[in-house]
């Protein structure tokens, strides 16, 4: 799997995410407009802001072109996944293999803005919701705590 270039900056600003939707809507000619998903699997589109060198630049567009094949090739890239938004490798592909690049201050400081797709499920599954719905905010720690509690009112044998 293509890495990361340890040269380029991680995402550090600007990280913001669209959920891909997944939702087909038909037109009826009588009644009520009907709505049904396309696929189970939801994916998030990330718009990326890197703050680079002229250097980091150069690498960045060689790396698209080359290692990418403009953009056509997956890779490892660090995004804040999960419920704790700490930056993961996750396997992405560039949208559409396009990136812009704007010279913020006469050449010595520059912007590369791309946004990435990335297809794994980065939220909660269905079981996390309810749990985070009825404990709040530390859902794991009381989720766990329930669960201990009911394998001691219950028995290990009746798994059997």
């Amino acid at each position: 799997m293509i890495t990361w270039p340890s040269v380029l900056p991680a995402p550090r600003i600007g990280i913001s995410y669209n959920p891909v939707n997944n939702l087909v809507v038909n037109q009826m000619e009588g009644g009520n407009v009907r709505q049904r998903q396309r696929f189970t699997g939801d994916g998030k589109y990330y718009n990326i802001l890197l703050s680079c060198t002229p250097f980091q630049v150069e690498v960045f567009e060689a790396f698209v072109k080359h290692s990418l094949a403009d953009g056509a090739n997956k890779f490892n890239f660090p995004l804040p996944v999960g419920t704790s938004k700490v930056l993961t490798d996750v396997e992405v592909l560039i949208s559409n293999g396009s990136y812009q690049v704007l010279d913020l201050s006469g050449g010595i400081n520059w912007e590369i803005g791309f946004t990435v797709v990335c297809e794994i499920d980065t939220g909660l599954s269905a079981l996390e919701l309810e749990a985070a719905i009825l404990y709040g905010e530390n859902y794991e720690a009381e989720f766990a705590a329930g669960v201990d509690a009911v394998t001691n009112i219950f028995p290990k044998d009746w798994e059997q």
